[in-house]
């Protein structure tokens, strides 16, 4: 019956919060807002948008090789 009653104390502290001059069970941890600097961002597009250009001609220039027997042909 005790054990009842110390897992029901239990459940009010950590519903209510706190109790009259007791600490809370778990306390609210501070919220961290991280924002990517725009050096960032204009960085990772660039890369992108380098390594997206070069797989693209990369797979063009595979696929008119194969078209034409391995010439080169633009």
């Amino acid at each position: 019956m005790r054990r009842e009653t110390a897992l029901g104390a239990i459940v009010c502290l950590s519903v209510s919060g706190q109790v009259q001059g007791e600490p809370a069970l778990f306390p609210a941890l501070p919220v961290l807002q991280v924002e990517p600097s725009w050096g960032w961002v204009v960085g990772a597009s660039v890369v992108a948008l380098i390594i997206g250009f070069m797989l693209g001609w990369r797979t063009l220039d595979r696929r008119i090789r194969k078209k034409y027997g391995g010439l080169r042909i633009y």
